[in-house]
């Protein structure tokens, strides 16, 4: 009985392989890309507008950030899609990207099952309810 219940132990604590790819913590969630050194956080899969998902950034701290169109692209060139979002938690089609000094104008990234869509959003339509947009955090990868 204590053997099995140490095992279990370790299977939770240690990450699991999601692909060749990305590595999943399941004790903190964090998404691991071996190939670029990116780490990944989902934002919970609720409809979140552009000024909500800077909160949540500011919430979850510790160098987590927007992530970049082109970091975007790179999860999309690697087969995440609103079809096969795994490992990532994709609910919705477009995902935040951008930075919040820009005030012109956001960014929204499309996950489509057959091409991606890179959305300009006036700023200040970014604040309304906008159906199906999510957050994703990065950052590289720490120690």
């Amino acid at each position: 009985m204590y053997l099995a219940g140490t095992l279990l132990c370790l299977f939770v604590s240690s990450p699991l392989i999601a692909s060749d790819r990305f590595y999943v913590d399941d004790s903190t969630g964090v998404i691991t890309d071996t190939e670029t050194n990116l780490e990944w956080l989902c934002a919970p899969d609720i409809e979140i507008d552009w000024l909500e998902t800077f909160v949540w950034l500011e919430e979850i701290g510790h160098e987590w950030r927007c992530p970049t169109i082109d970091e975007l692209m790179e999860l999309y060139e690697a087969g995440i899609s609103i079809n096969t979002p795994d490992p990532f938690v994709l609910g919705g089609i477009f995902v935040w990207c951008g930075n919040l000094s820009n005030y012109d104008s956001v960014y929204c990234f499309g996950f489509t099952r057959d091409y991606y869509m890179l959305e300009r959003i006036a700023t200040w339509r970014a604040y309304e309810y906008m159906s199906g947009f999510r957050a994703f955090a990065v950052r590289y990868q720490t120690d």
